[in-house]
């Protein structure tokens, strides 16, 4: 029988005379238990939760535990490298002139779009392994943390350098569009 990877349930079956652990005895097919001799019945076997075996309120601990921190790194990280972008990008085109700024812009945006390629790469890798669980509804938490991270960084970098709102719904929409991207190509693609 093909196990999958994550098993949502993991109840231990536990010898119903010693309490020993019957989980490879039973994959095996043998119904005598090893420790002490007892020969069981299926129905007669204990059902138990180890600590270590996951369930669906350390799945969600873990996940909310994980996309907060990465909530927060790719945050700090998104508002740092769009200021430095759109800083530099100012610099260079009060420097240059004004005949190379939609260069210059172009050139912006290419970073933002690899900055929110990273992004996502970070909110996603690895989700399904702490949660626990492969699930759509990871990818949507990831999703949504994902361009919380990515709109409330932009408002944040709007604050700090001054530009117009088309060009703040450029980078939200250039951001949360790249970072889905790779999210669903990092949480569904990917052989971890």
């Amino acid at each position: 029988m093909a196990k999958s990877r994550f098993d949502f349930i993991r109840r231990h079956p536990l010898c119903p005379e010693c309490g020993y652990d019957l989980v490879a005895t039973i994959d095996a097919g043998r119904s005598i238990c090893p420790e002490c001799g007892r020969q069981f019945e299926p129905h007669e076997v204990k059902r138990a939760v180890l600590p270590e075996d996951w369930t669906v309120v350390r799945g969600l601990r873990r996940s909310a535990a994980a996309l907060t921190l990465r909530f927060l790194i790719c945050l700090v990280g998104w508002v740092a490298v769009v200021s430095a972008i759109l800083a530099g990008s100012t610099w260079i085109a009060t420097r240059v002139g004004s005949r190379w700024t939609l260069l210059i812009m172009l050139l912006a945006m290419g970073l933002i779009f690899i900055a929110a390629g990273v992004v996502g790469r970070i909110s996603a890798r690895n989700m399904d392994q702490i949660a626990g669980t492969t699930s759509i509804l990871i990818s949507a938490f990831i999703t949504l943390f994902t361009w919380a991270a990515i709109i409330l960084g932009t408002l944040i970098v709007g604050m700090l350098v001054p530009m117009r709102p088309p060009i703040t719904g450029s980078i939200i929409l250039i951001g949360c569009s790249m970072a889905l991207v790779v999210i669903i190509k990092t949480h569904h693609f990917e052989d971890y």
